[in-house]
């Protein structure tokens, strides 16, 4: 999953920010899983009762005051990237 995140970042940047945007800068996640042998990425907001508490409680406490982090879960794991200090390709 790791190579699938590094190999694809630029993407899913792209993602997260088109998707955030979408829904009025709501925070949320970018939930990667395999289903059928393929790929699935989709954006979930807080709001989405899909996440689990912990998880919602996790990026919370992770967030800062700039909104700047994106969040990325896959395996049950979470993921931050602080996009100020990120440069697309």
């Amino acid at each position: 999953m790791e190579k699938f995140i590094n190999s694809n970042l630029d993407n899913l940047v792209k993602i997260y920010i088109q998707e955030r945007q979408a829904i009025k800068n709501e925070l949320g996640v970018l939930y990667l899983e395999i289903i059928d042998g393929e790929m699935k990425v989709r954006y979930l907001p807080l709001s989405n009762p899909y996440l689990s508490d912990e998880i919602r409680d996790d990026i919370q406490n992770k967030n800062n005051n700039r909104n700047s982090n994106m969040f990325i879960v896959f395996d049950k794991q979470l993921m931050v990237l602080d996009l100020e200090n990120y440069k697309t390709n």
